[in-house]
């Protein structure tokens, strides 16, 4: 039975809440899921997850997202100045997330004939391992199958995200005019100045 979006968060808080610690972060715990939170000067920056809709039975793994907001309240989601981490990923750390969706692919249960026959090409991605790197500026949400590959993850996040939070304070202090400029040069090379 794939893990629950509650048994995702205690998970991740009891693997990430100490590597986020020594980033200044602690765990916001009244948000309930898994969430933590830092002062960044009179505002408060947010780290969060976020289950998909679509895990449970039958579905293709599980899977979830992280965003990181900033704003003068704690509010899951919330506000303009917020994004999801992956499109604040290197190139290089976008294709450790790629080698870790192909090891929770290659142990996927086959599909379910009854459902693949109708919706072969988009749900058969879901089993198909990826060849080809990802591009930033897509919507990538982290898969899991098994407690190992949620460790794995962890140990990945837990490495990657005070790194992201710096990054998404250096791009939301540009002018909007300069901030998709900076995403452009991020995303090609993984380069931030």
């Amino acid at each position: 039975m794939p893990m629950t979006a509650r048994e995702l968060a205690a998970r991740a808080n009891r693997l990430l809440t100490p590597a986020l610690a020594e980033g200044g972060f602690r765990r916001a715990s009244r948000m309930g899921g898994a969430a933590w939170v830092r002062q960044q000067g009179a505002e408060l920056l947010l780290l969060s997850f976020q289950s998909s809709m679509a895990n449970g039975p039958g579905a293709p793994g599980s899977r979830f997202t992280v965003e990181i907001a900033i704003g003068t309240h704690m509010a899951r989601f919330a506000g303009r100045r917020r994004q999801r981490v992956w499109w604040l990923l290197t190139p290089d750390e976008r294709e450790t997330v790629r080698h870790l969706e192909n090891a929770v692919k290659a142990k996927l249960p086959p599909p379910d004939p009854a459902i693949a026959r109708p919706h072969a090409g988009p749900y058969l991605d879901h089993w198909r391992p990826r060849d080809t790197p990802y591009p930033a500026n897509v919507d990538v949400w982290f898969c899991y199958w098994d407690e190992a590959d949620v460790h794995a993850l962890m140990v990945f996040l837990g490495d990657v995200l005070p790194r992201v939070a710096e990054r998404f304070l250096e791009v939301i202090a540009l002018p909007s005019n300069e901030q998709e400029a900076w995403y452009r040069r991020f995303w090609l090379d993984g380069a931030i100045a």
